[in-house]
């Protein structure tokens, strides 16, 4: 029965249960930094209408580098 509750807390129309997720695993992470580096990465709808307009849009993220490389 808890799949039906987990699938109940999850549900949203019209789509579901269907949803996307990124997990981060890793030492040392900063959470709250990370957290406020998503979120300002975040576009208004009308700054996005499309997957098109996205090529004009800056990268807010730098080149993923192993720590050893980024010291």
């Amino acid at each position: 029965m808890r799949e039906a509750a987990y699938l109940q807390a999850h549900w949203q129309e019209p789509r579901g249960d269907r949803r996307q997720e990124i997990v981060f695993i890793g030492m040392g992470i900063d959470l709250p930094r990370l957290r406020v580096r998503l979120d300002d990465s975040l576009l208004p709808e009308h700054g996005a209408p499309g997957p098109d307009a996205l090529a004009d849009q800056p990268d807010p993220f730098p080149i993923w580098r192993r720590q050893e490389e980024a010291a």
